[in-house]
């Protein structure tokens, strides 16, 4: 059965793709082809010449300098967060883009063509006429060693931030704007399986025109930052999410934002459930049956997933609130130790305190403020009719946090 890799365009967010080509070679799960868009058929080539270390040093080391020419680049390091960023882009835009001499020096050092021509594995990307606005889909057969760059580049120039690209005295733009998700180039190269890698980026998809080819899509679970920033550091981040979010799609790790040994979750969400339920039974004990019916829709509490289970949601929405690294691998003991010191350090709000800064409308409490403030008074209202009424109120307006707040305590329950 024929596989094939597809590669959507993305440009800063391509290191993400590498990870997963880390993946699929650790798992040794071959391709036939590969087909891509943009940073996707930049990456699809080297995925042709099966070059991996080379795309991770790439990558390791890319930033603005390695894409623009000097001055472009040192004013676009020189700002300090993507508004400003963008801003650099558009002063440039009415001047035709940003040059990308440098990203083309990049490709033809990168880009071996004889081994593209040469590889057992087909290869196809897309890019935009820019006079005639109509796509232009080549395989490698249909491209010469000497033009494979140049369209590469073609496919990859983000118009208008990029300048255009030129060949053959035609002027060519980046093939998201036809299709970012080159999937039915792959069917049409014979693909029979595919494996498509999705950035998230802004691009045309095309409908699949063969619905009965398996795809199995592996996307970004995490920010891996802006198509328009170039980094190490968020290079660096992309590459590990990409392997993670890969495994646990092939079923060998467990967890969506975070990451977990297979079959962990599961465990946990039968052992939490149980003592999630008694807790939100013993807060909502009152007259009004419809407080309870309400908060459980809003949580979707005890209601299977096709993703994943409430309980262990709860978990990472706690663990993203606690600032936890996503780009590493949790047992559960070391996650729930890791929320437990965050949410021990987080300031205690008083009811008193609260209901005061309220009304003087000056103070918004953070969500680790608000699961903190439920934490703690859950425990006073089991023995405080009035306070358990209090608590189910707020839970309606703060469902995540007070669900939270619940997980917390049915750490600390007893079997």
């Amino acid at each position: 059965m024929k596989r094939a890799i597809v590669l959507s365009g993305g440009g800063g967010k391509g290191a993400y793709q590498i990870g997963v080509w880390k993946a699929l070679r650790k798992k040794k799960i071959h391709y036939d082809i590969v087909t891509g868009t943009s940073v996707g058929a930049l990456n699809g080539a080297l995925m042709t010449q099966k070059e991996y270390h080379k795309a991770v040093l790439l990558w390791q080391k890319i930033d603005f300098s390695a894409i623009f020419k000097e001055a472009d680049s040192q004013k676009l390091m020189a700002q300090k967060d993507w508004f400003h960023i963008f801003q650099t882009y558009l002063q440039n835009v009415l001047n035709g883009g940003m040059e990308i001499s440098n990203l083309e020096k990049l490709v033809q050092k990168n880009v071996n063509t004889k081994k593209i021509k040469n590889s057992k594995i087909d290869f196809g990307i897309v890019t935009v006429n820019f006079r005639t606005l109509k796509p232009l889909i080549l395989t490698k057969n249909e491209m010469t060693e000497d033009t494979i760059c140049d369209y590469l580049i073609a496919s990859a120039s983000c118009f208008p931030f990029f300048q255009k690209k030129e060949v053959k005295n035609e002027f060519f733009i980046d093939g998201g704007f036809y299709d970012n998700m080159p999937i039915n180039l792959a069917i049409d190269l014979g693909a029979e399986e595919i494996i498509a890698v999705d950035l998230n980026a802004v691009g045309m998809v095309r409908p699949v025109k063969n619905k009965k080819i398996p795809i199995t899509y592996i996307k970004p679970r995490n920010e891996i930052g802006s198509f328009l920033v170039f980094d190490k550091k968020q290079s660096h981040r992309a590459i590990k999410l990409g392997y993670l979010d890969t495994l646990k799609v092939l079923g060998y790790f467990d967890g969506n934002q975070y990451t977990f040994p297979k079959n962990s979750l599961s465990k946990n969400q039968k052992i939490k459930e149980i003592k999630m339920q008694k807790i939100i039974e013993e807060i909502f004990n009152t007259k009004n049956e419809s407080l309870l019916e309400e908060f459980l829709n809003k949580t979707s509490f005890n209601r299977v997933s096709k993703q994943e289970k409430e309980v262990n949601r709860t978990l990472e929405y706690l663990a993203k609130h606690c600032n936890l690294d996503e780009t590493k691998v949790y047992r559960l003991k070391t996650m729930e130790k890791k929320i437990r010191q965050t949410i021990r350090e987080v300031p205690l709000i008083t009811k008193e305190s609260l209901d005061k800064k309220r009304q003087e409308f000056k103070f918004v409490p953070t969500p680790l403020e608000r699961i903190k403030y439920f934490y703690t008074y859950i425990k006073e209202a089991k023995t405080h009719p009035k306070m358990k009424k209090e608590l189910s109120k707020y839970a309606l307006v703060f469902p995540k946090d007070f669900l939270a707040a619940i997980y917390l305590t049915a750490m600390e329950a007893k079997k």
